[in-house]
């Protein structure tokens, strides 16, 4: 009987209520490994969550029973709420609309965190560049926190 593979990854990129900063380095990395959390919890594979203090980029694999509405909402929903109780920031709010969504075709991991890296710092398409991004830990990519790599 003939089979179908589909391998639906996306780049999602949603900000912070009126871009205000809320995220510092230390909140950031324990925010982003969360997110990916939720994106586990969702039955989806977090390859790579990234950003600065006013902005989040996730890089994620979802099936395709997956309503991309319904993951942006409980991606929001639940870091909102763990946001406020773990870390204390009671104002904190992510933007309601203006979210941007791209399906990505498949490429290797290391290529779309590239690209995903590239859009945040503005690194120069170079294949040095690209071959430190793998390596460089910029990304929140630890096998015990996301599974994959």
């Amino acid at each position: 009987m003939p089979s179908t593979h589909l391998s639906l990854h996306y780049h999602l990129v949603f900000s912070t209520k009126d871009r205000e900063p809320w995220l510092s380095p230390a909140p950031r990395m324990r925010a982003h490994e969360y997110l990916g959390g939720v994106i586990r919890g969702l039955d989806g594979t977090p390859h790579a969550v990234g950003g600065t203090g006013d902005h989040v980029h996730v890089l994620a694999g979802l099936r395709a029973t997956h309503c991309l509405a319904d993951v942006m909402r409980e991606l929001k929903s639940e870091s909102s709420r763990w946001i406020h109780q773990e870390l204390g920031l009671h104002g904190f709010a992510w933007k309601v609309t203006g979210d941007s969504r791209s399906a990505l075709c498949i490429w290797s991991k290391c290529a779309l965190t590239f690209l995903v890296r590239k859009s945040i710092i503005g690194a120069s398409p170079s294949r040095t560049n690209m071959s430190r991004c793998c390596n460089a830990g910029w990304w929140n990519t630890r096998r015990d926190t996301y599974g994959d790599r």
